[in-house]
């Protein structure tokens, strides 16, 4: 009983690395219908990724930075394949 258990397990851990590993090797893709100044706005299937991007100011918002994420954000929430 002990040993299907440490099987169970060891496949579980393969699938789940197997699945880390495929998720992984897919690339962001930066969105070309928007050209930000601020942030990088990115997609992978299921998944967008924003990242404010103004290092030289710590990363503080602006009014134009606001603006940008308010539109990256409503694009992602109207785009049917992500999930995340």
């Amino acid at each position: 009983m002990v040993k299907w258990v440490i099987d169970f397990k060891n496949k579980n851990i393969k699938g789940v690395n197997t699945m880390a590993e495929k998720v992984a090797r897919k690339k962001w893709e930066k969105v070309p219908e928007f050209n930000f100044k601020d942030i990088i706005y990115e997609k992978r299937p299921g998944v967008a990724k924003i990242t404010i991007n103004r290092p030289e100011a710590y990363n503080a918002f602006t009014t134009y930075t606001q603006i940008e994420l308010i539109k990256a954000l409503q694009d992602a929430a109207d785009d049917a394949a992500i999930g995340v």
